[in-house]
């Protein structure tokens, strides 16, 4: 029961355990059973039966030690010299990329015999040994179109059991001038002309004339919050004096253009200082290759006096003071305003004036009657 006891503990790697019965069973085997005992060959044969069980609960002891202690890391790290692209790399179709592949070893133990390969690249190359905090890096050339590049490292380590890393790298891959787009945008509204409180109603057509599909585009439309209040945002995000939405993916050449129609209203207390109500959109991407066609801008006239020309500032009164009138306002259809200040007193006068010429003229026609 002992030995068996022994033979327990040890395999489970309780070292100070292990020892201590190890002692305990040949002291009790030997003393006990061979001096303290008669002499015979039955209890020799015990005594050679405990002394082996006592030598394997030793092995077993140093080997889990030895176990516990072995730290066997080995790592492939890969890359390429293709352009970095949404978390894996870009190359144009057809041009040779180099791959790179870097073996460390960041265990504590020499690794032999390492092999590294890829499916797609092939055998890679081999390390015959690798000692602790050693790299070596291979690099191949390749014209392979795009897609998942999986490499793996195979070695041993002192045990001659099997250590193994491996890692992946993404590669797409273009055809010449497919990954430029050339996105555009046309801006109308329904009005050149509207008063506070009005409803107006603006169109955006957009497209792309290239045949790369454009993903993500966007377009952003700034308008002028003081005058301008939001009615209908056909689903854009709303911020203070913007609108902006994503469009796309499947933007290209080949497609009609795209229409967003939105609405929004001339505020009823519209600054009067403020002459024009001015939206600018614009759309961008990240493979644009001309921006000349990318901002619209589209302004409607603000008329503060539903169309009629405020009257010109009197004599002396500061410019700045005066409302800006609205270009283009028909002046026939001025209304008719009382006379006040200057205007007033020019009127008195010219009144006076006649009065006393028709005065005049009513004596001279008495005395000329009255000579003859």
């Amino acid at each position: 029961m002992t030995y068996i006891t022994l033979l327990m503990y040890g395999r489970r790697g309780r070292a100070g355990d292990g020892l201590w019965l190890v002692s305990h069973s040949l002291l009790q085997v030997v003393v006990f059973g061979g001096i303290m005992t008669p002499f015979s060959v039955g209890r020799v044969r015990k005594v050679l039966i405990a002394i082996l069980l006592v030598a394997a609960c030793i092995a077993s002891v140093v080997s889990a030690a030895a176990d516990e202690a072995l730290n066997v890391r080995l790592a492939l790290k890969m890359s390429c010299d293709a352009d970095v692209f949404d978390g894996g790399y870009l190359a144009e179709d057809s041009a040779p990329v180099t791959f790179n592949f870097l073996v460390s070893n960041s265990g504590d133990v020499l690794i032999t015999g390492i092999s590294v390969d890829e499916p797609m690249l092939g055998h890679i190359g081999d390390i015959a040994s690798i000692a602790p905090g050693e790299s070596q890096k291979f690099s191949v050339s390749s014209e392979r179109a795009g897609g998942e590049f999986k490499g793996s490292a195979v070695g041993r380590d002192p045990s001659g059991a099997s250590v193994t890393a491996s890692d992946t790298l993404v590669l797409e891959r273009y055809m010449g001038d497919t990954f430029e787009d050339d996105p555009w945008i046309l801006k109308t509204s329904s009005t050149a002309t509207a008063v506070p409180g009005d409803t107006i109603t603006y169109t955006l057509k957009y497209g792309n004339q290239k045949d790369h599909i454009v993903e993500g585009a966007s377009i952003v439309d700034e308008f002028d919050s003081r005058v301008l209040e939001i009615v209908e945002a056909a689903g854009a995000s709303v911020e203070s004096g913007r609108l902006t939405w994503i469009v796309g993916p499947g933007m290209n050449a080949t497609e009609v253009p795209v229409t967003i129609t939105y609405t929004m209203r001339l505020k009823s207390d519209a600054p009067a200082t403020i002459a024009d109500a001015l939206n600018i959109a614009t759309i961008s991407s990240e493979f644009d290759v001309d921006a000349t066609d990318n901002t619209s801008r589209v302004s409607v006239a603000i008329d503060h006096y539903l169309g009629f020309t405020p009257p010109a500032p009197s004599a002396g009164s500061s410019a700045k003071s005066a409302p800006k009138t609205v270009a283009g306002t028909p002046t026939e259809q001025e209304p008719f305003l009382p006379f006040t200040g200057t205007d007033s007193r020019r009127l008195v006068i010219t009144a006076l004036l006649f009065a006393m010429a028709g005065g005049v003229l009513r004596l001279l026609g008495r005395t000329l009657v009255v000579g003859a």
